[in-house]
């Protein structure tokens, strides 16, 4: 997306300022219409402070005549536009102006620091480059200027006057490196391809942009693409046939999978009077609630419109699957659902009859429930489940097996409204994407088709690095050459151990530049780290304390940010942070004899090793879930024990450091 108004700095200095205003104007009307009164006085006193700056410069250091200027740089992904950026050499200097303004703060450093943190991540032709970020507040102090250096400098600070010693810097860095410059035009036609973070996605959506327009992956864009594109094709052709359709969905972890559903819920070409044909349901509370609340916020923000009105119009597209079932379960249990398509987020976890016994005094599993729900519609319906493999941290998550058996009976009936099944191939083969799990075990029945376009086959969450799903797989399955050899892939493998909770604590603090989030997750099994200070676990229970944490910023206490709170595998499932500390207990020990996992419980003042299966499958998922929270990179904390505490005993927490940097986890410790 080019900026707003693209000029070397010769043909800047010599343009009329009417002119220069009058293409950001023109530019600024297409995409916003309306008045603009204020933008066009900054814009004015932005460009005859720089006019006359850059003047002065060019007359003792003329080749800078030949540097880029881009005014008004658009971020899709922060819904941001750069002020300014100058192209010097081979350095891309990010000026955020403050007009009029009298002091530095802390929240405009760090958003000029995200917005330098973003290029570098995410803008193709900023790869590799040195990025500037400076702040100008025009009335304020001559801040600091920092030196210039490899990827993402630390924020300069500066007012109106000191604008000329900046260029001086950029000057002087060019000569001293001998550096060709930069070609502007080719500069500003690079792609720009964010990854959002679930909360920043879901709030474009909610904003009217598609999912195509907000998370070209940078590691594989037509992925996303592709499966948004099928889903919204088997949502047109179940509407036009008038047909039943699940589409089960898979991918690894953080591939986007809940971006798609979401996508598919709102896209604009299903809009029927302005609304939504579909609704996003998930039983991960934390995740309902953290969108929820994030969504009404910035509804209200963005439209001025009153907080409960914000909170009405979200409920109704992102609500709780639980509350879905008791209102068409019990409220109304013979009438239709007033959605033709929900989105079922984690329908790996699905729970079996038994519990559908206890909760809804129905034995029908969850699966058969939602086809007798969504069955209802005489016209035609959609579920489109989503499926990932090996997180299931539940009694009576029964995964893809129930929702075989439940479609193959809702066929069975002569007669009977079928349902049509398209799934991807892993849904019907079965992979690690799936836990190995497979929709139907024997033949392949007439009412269930393949689509290839229905598997995310790369993570978006962890775009630091690829290998970091791999190895998680590798190191929970116990295959620690493997995951060392997965980790040795990546030069900047982004995964550390400590044994000092205060320098895994630096560590995450100095990492979370800008806006990037920082915080602690643990098991709800890891007990004994209360006696190192983190008594408190945030779980599915404390939801509002949970969409704090997530939402909250720097300075506040309540925000994952004050690395004072755990949040547990039930609270942080399905979210992300940009760099996660792992706070690993005694629950899951290296068994040097068996060269596997041991998944342990604290039973009163004792731990005993889980024995049974789907304990054990449960117990190690907890880690799964928590391994795979990190976008950018992570540090895994090991607490040294102590050798008069039964339950903290140094040799078992040694055996897990050991396995963890056998593994390739890079020491945080030096040692």
């Amino acid at each position: 997306m080019p900026g707003y108004l693209v000029e070397t700095i010769s043909s800047f200095v010599d343009g009329e300022a009417d002119r220069l205003i009058g293409a950001l104007s023109s530019r600024l009307l297409e995409e916003y219409p309306g008045d603009h009164e204020r933008q066009l006085r900054s814009w004015r006193s932005q460009i005859d402070l720089l006019q006359t700056c850059l003047s002065d410069h060019l007359e003792s250091n003329p080749a800078a005549g030949g540097w880029g200027i881009i005014i008004e740089y658009p971020l899709l992904r922060l819904q941001r536009r750069l002020d300014v950026v100058i192209l010097a050499g081979q350095t891309v200097a990010v000026l955020e102006f403050k007009v009029g303004a009298g002091s530095f703060n802390a929240s405009d450093k760090r958003q000029v620091e995200d917005y330098a943190l973003g290029l570098r991540d995410f803008h193709e032709t900023s790869k590799g480059l040195s990025i500037w970020p400076v702040l100008v507040v025009t009335e304020g102090p001559h801040g600091a200027l920092t030196e210039i250096c490899e990827g993402v400098a630390e924020v300069a600070t500066t007012n109106a006057a000191g604008l000329r010693a900046v260029f001086s810097c950029l000057s002087n860095r060019v000569r001293a490196a001998s550096q060709e410059q930069l070609d502007v035009f080719w500069w500003d036609s690079g792609a720009y391809r964010p990854v959002p973070t679930i909360v920043q996605a879901a709030e474009a959506l909610f904003a009217g942009h598609q999912v195509t327009e907000i998370a070209a992956a940078a590691t594989d864009p037509k992925n996303l693409k592709e499966t948004s594109e099928a889903l919204v094709a088997i949502i047109e052709k179940a509407r036009s046939n008038k047909e039943h359709v699940i589409a089960f969905v898979t991918g690894v972890p953080g591939s986007g999978k809940t971006l798609v559903g979401l996508n598919a819920v709102h896209d604009k070409r299903f809009s029927l009077g302005g609304a939504s044909p579909g609704a996003y349901l998930s039983g991960n509370t934390p995740l309902v609630e953290v969108l929820k609340m994030a969504l009404a916020d910035d509804a209200r923000k963005r439209e001025g419109i009153p907080a409960t009105e914000a909170a009405r119009r979200v409920g109704s597209a992102v609500q709780s699957l639980m509350n879905f079932l008791r209102e068409y379960l019990n409220a109304h249990p013979d009438k239709p659902p007033a959605d033709h398509v929900v989105v079922f987020d984690e329908a790996q976890r699905a729970w079996d009859a038994e519990y559908g016994k206890q909760k809804f005094d129905r034995p029908k599993s969850e699966a058969s429930l939602f086809l007798e729900i969504m069955g209802r519609h005489e016209d035609w319906a959609v579920i489109i489940a989503l499926v990932g493999g090996g997180q299931e941290i539940n009694r009576g998550e029964l995964g893809l097996t129930e929702w075989g058996r439940a479609l193959a009976e809702a066929n069975a009936p002569p007669g009977c409204k079928q349902w049509r099944a398209v799934a991807s191939p892993q849904v019907i083969d079965g992979d690690d994407s799936t836990a190995w799990q497979r929709l139907i075990a024997g033949e392949r029945p007439p009412w269930l088709k393949e689509d290839s376009r229905l598997h995310l086959s790369s993570s978006v969450r962890s775009y630091g690095s690829e290998a970091v799903p791999r190895w998680v797989n590798a190191l929970l399955g116990g295959d620690i050459q493997e995951a060392r050899a997965i980790a040795r892939e990546d030069p900047d493998f982004p995964v550390y151990v400590t044994r000092d909770l205060d320098r895994a604590r630096e560590w995450l603090r100095s990492s979370a530049r800008g806006h990037r989030r920082c915080g602690l997750v643990a098991s709800s099994g890891a007990r004994r780290i209360r006696a190192d200070g983190l008594g408190v676990s945030l779980g599915a229970t404390q939801l509002k304390d949970l969409a704090h944490w997530f939402l909250r910023d720097r300075g506040d206490i309540r925000s994952s940010f004050a690395l004072e709170v755990v949040a547990n595998e039930y609270g942080c499932q399905g979210l992300e942070l940009d760099y996660v500390g792992v706070c690993w207990d005694g629950d899951l020990l290296w068994d040097q004899d068996s060269q596997s996992w041991m998944p342990r419980r604290l039973v009163g003042a004792k731990w005993q090793v889980i024995q049974q299966p789907d304990g054990k499958n449960w117990a190690v998922n907890k880690y799964r879930v928590l391994l795979t929270r990190a976008r950018l990179g992570m540090v895994l904390w090991v607490p040294q024990g102590d050798t008069k505490d039964r339950t903290r005993q140094p040799y078992d927490y040694h055996m897990v450091v050991r396995s963890l940097l056998d593994a390739g986890a890079r020491n945080l410790d030096g040692e």
